[in-house]
């Protein structure tokens, strides 16, 4: 008989599934997915409905238990833990990557102003965040979209970015203005200055003006050339309330760490393996191996047969992933109420 205990997936709690079509009332038990959970979790998901990845520093990101996520085969070198979240902090490279490199910002205030350039943000300097003191990016009131990017010399392992965002020099929380403008915010890390041809590395979608830092910090393990920050404030889109009516650049200094390509760990002082096209920067684990070569250290050649042709095939590895508008818009020239 459909959707008997016996014939049953494994359903969350234990609990009876449909007495016709043997669906489950609620989600799958840990370990489990589909309509009648009864799928077990694919390689590298774990928990109800399969829905969490492994972690990405397991020894194989894509072999943990489908249940608690433990690693089955142990942690990449540096990391601890069952699901191997607990890491040495490793510092990379000192040197700011974006420091005076090219920049560029949609609208910006006053056009001919200096005072306002996208270049401001990459000036090495943030004793002044304020829109007068020469050393921010600013935009214009009025837009829906607001776009800024620096362009570094080279195609780098990018690890970490930290955006200074405008306060006009007073306390940052929720009673000053620009906290509702830095709200939403996106980074994208790309070879072109085309945000959707790169790879999406942040999205705030749970600062308020009260939490949102002045000083964001974002963990950003992807290889580019470009750091794009893109806010948005469409209309007709109801967004959460404290956000600005417009979208800003008000960047006050763009840092970007990390190394260059074929380097990665502490200091940037490894080598990535010889047939890596890229490393991941913490671990060296390749995300990308050149042709002919596999493995998490592209140190395995894969090769076909075809019509008696020993052929050389690429194999390419990533690494897992591992409004309500409440305030009308400000003069830039003065703090907003």
């Amino acid at each position: 008989m459909v959707g008997d205990m016996d014939s049953c997936g494994s359903c969350l709690r234990y609990k009876q599934c449909h007495h016709i079509n043997g669906s489950c009332p609620e989600d799958c038990d840990a370990g489990f997915e589909g309509t009648f959970c009864d799928r077990e979790c694919s390689g590298g998901k774990f928990e109800m409905n399969c829905e969490r990845d492994c972690d990405e520093h397991c020894a194989d990101p894509f072999n943990c238990n489908r249940k608690i996520g433990e690693c089955e085969g142990g942690c990449q070198p540096g990391w601890k833990g069952l699901q191997c979240t607990n890491g040495n902090v490793i510092l990379l490279g000192k040197d700011n990557l974006a420091l005076n490199r090219p920049t560029w910002q949609s609208n910006q205030y006053n056009p001919d102003d200096n005072l306002f350039d996208s270049s401001n943000a990459v000036d090495g300097l943030k004793t002044d965040l304020s829109a007068w003191g020469g050393q921010c990016s600013i935009s214009s009131d009025g837009y829906s979209t607001s776009t800024w990017w620096v362009i570094l010399d080279a195609i780098y392992s990018i690890h970490d970015i930290r955006i200074y965002y405008r306060t006009d020099n007073n306390a940052w929380d929720a009673s000053n203005g620009f906290t509702a403008r830095f709200l939403g915010f996106y980074v994208y890390i790309s070879n072109s200055t085309n945000r959707l041809d790169g790879r999406l590395c942040f999205h705030d979608t749970n600062y308020t003006r009260s939490t949102i830092p002045a000083v964001a910090n974002i963990r950003c393990p992807v290889h580019g050339q470009y750091v794009i920050y893109f806010n948005e404030r469409f209309p007709g889109v109801s967004y959460p309330i404290g956000y600005s009516k417009f979208a800003y650049n008000e960047l006050c200094e763009v840092e970007v760490y990390g190394c260059r390509t074929g380097y990665y760990g502490s200091n940037c002082s490894l080598l990535c393996p010889d047939n890596c096209r890229y490393c991941h920067v913490e671990t060296g684990v390749c995300s990308w191996c050149k042709p002919g070569y596999q493995g998490y250290q592209c140190d395995n050649v894969r090769t076909t047969f075809v019509s008696g042709v020993n052929r050389k095939t690429a194999k390419f590895y990533t690494i897992p992933e591992h409004k309500e508008d409440a305030h009308s818009t400000f003069d830039h020239r003065r703090s907003p109420a």
